[in-house]
């Protein structure tokens, strides 16, 4: 289940629909020198999935990155009790988890060394704290852009092509629609752009692993043609 992208780099993904559209659901597994596993965006823990993340490391943060990705955050901090949970601040905790650091623009400094951090503001739907493990060169985001590929079913494909999101990484129309303070948003896709990165990891979608940075500047054009 796990697929290793570099030597400290994995994913891991699970089938999952939403409104009948077959989008998956992706996580991401980054392993910090001398402090364990940090789990971005945890999807269902199958045994399976556990089996393998325990034989790379100890599991030592579980993140929360917008207020629509913590469904399966309870099932990890049940397992790994001794885990920090970090979070957006408009994140609602499951009965039971509490949350032990709110993500901000500033990057935490238990993982300094391995990711940038920011948080893409600016949408009434949600914040979004957006990383870059910079030794893979690799941006790692939530819903920020989503990719519903052709080889879906019908009903998937229609749905993308309606949302602006058929073969292409791209915030959906809803999101784009979300964004009502742009200054914001411009300044926080300025922090993004000025990262060095390549490949892209969504947690909806096939991963983009080449030219990233130019398929991002695109998708977010409309802001910098905006008022």
């Amino acid at each position: 289940m796990l697929q290793q992208l570099h030597s400290d780099l994995w994913v891991a993904e699970m089938p999952f629909r939403l409104a009948g559209v077959e989008a998956g659901a992706r996580s991401t597994i980054v392993r910090l020198p001398d402090s364990g596993l940090w789990v971005h965006s945890p999807i269902a823990l199958s045994n399976k999935l556990r089996r393998e993340v325990e034989a790379i490391g100890p599991v030592r943060f579980l993140i929360a990155s917008n207020r629509f990705h913590y469904g399966h955050l309870k099932e990890w901090a049940t397992a790994y009790p001794d885990a920090l949970v970090c979070a957006v601040s408009d994140v609602k905790a499951p009965e039971g988890v509490v949350i032990g650091r709110i993500l901000t623009e500033e990057v935490e400094p238990e993982w300094a060394n391995v990711l940038s951090q920011t948080l893409f503001r600016g949408s009434v739907a949600t914040g979004e704290a957006v990383f870059c493990h910079r030794a893979s060169r690799t941006l790692i985001l939530t819903d920020t852009a989503i990719h519903i590929p052709s080889r879906r079913d019908a009903w998937s494909r229609f749905v993308a092509r309606v949302l602006g999101v058929l073969d292409v990484w791209a915030p959906t129309r809803y999101f784009k629609a979300s964004i009502r303070d742009k200054g914001a948003a411009r300044r926080a896709l300025d922090t993004i752009m000025s990262w060095d990165f390549e490949r892209l990891i969504i947690a909806h979608g096939d991963i983009c692993e080449t030219g990233g940075k130019a398929v991002l500047r695109r998708a977010y054009g409309f802001l910098e043609h905006s008022t």
